[in-house]
């Protein structure tokens, strides 16, 4: 049974990608090039209003948005792949606890990185709005280093918050970035990458992977 991921390179579709390949589930990848906002366009807007990726159709044909939402469900498909702590588990509550703070607070600050002038009515404010999204990032950034001490995983073993933490960092500045300013999600990021199944979904979205 076929899983349908609407994404792109690069983008959060590849936390669900990477999950369902770890689960060895099948996949059908439609990508939208952010570059040109294709998921803006009315085709895609009809599958999710909110014109923002990935958008998830399992293999019932039921719909999911949010990435959250989309790592809770897949993970809970495939309990036998230990991608989340089950219900009733130690630590269940906090991999949601932290699975939600860094969709709610990070997503949006690169939000505001990727497209400034959607969050200003000042032109010239842009640069603005994109320096304090990168600072806000920042922020949490060190705060997930500080309270979940990722080394070599965020909670006493691999889960899809690591795939979250490992991509998410990624952005606002790229891999470069990260190295220089946080180490420690580098170091983290090289013990997801070497899962083979996340590394071969790596290198489709990332060459340097």
């Amino acid at each position: 049974m076929t899983w349908i991921i609407h994404g792109d390179r690069g983008s959060g579709s590849l936390i669900v990608e990477a999950m369902l390949a770890e689960a060895g589930a099948p996949v059908q990848l439609i990508d939208h090039a952010l570059e040109s906002n294709a998921q803006r366009d009315p085709a895609y807007l009809a599958i999710n209003p909110m014109g923002q990726l990935p958008a998830l159709i399992t293999p019932g044909g039921q719909l999911i948005t949010e990435s959250a939402a989309c790592v809770i469900h897949v993970a809970e498909s495939f309990p036998e792949a230990r991608l989340a702590p089950p219900p009733g588990h130690e630590e269940r509550a906090k991999f949601l606890r932290w699975l939600i703070t860094i969709a709610a607070n990070v997503y949006p600050c690169v939000s505001r990185w990727d497209y400034p002038e959607r969050f200003t009515t000042d032109p010239t404010g842009a640069e603005a709005v994109k320096q304090a999204a990168r600072q806000e990032a920042d922020r949490h950034w060190q705060m997930v280093i500080d309270q979940l001490r990722p080394d070599p995983w965020c909670l006493s073993g691999f889960s899809a918050l690591d795939l979250q933490v490992a991509v998410m960092s990624r952005w606002m500045g790229g891999p470069e970035r990260r190295r220089e300013k946080f180490p420690a999600l580098d170091l983290h990021a090289a013990h997801v990458l070497a899962r083979p199944a996340i590394a071969e979904v790596f290198a489709r979205h990332y060459a340097e992977a």
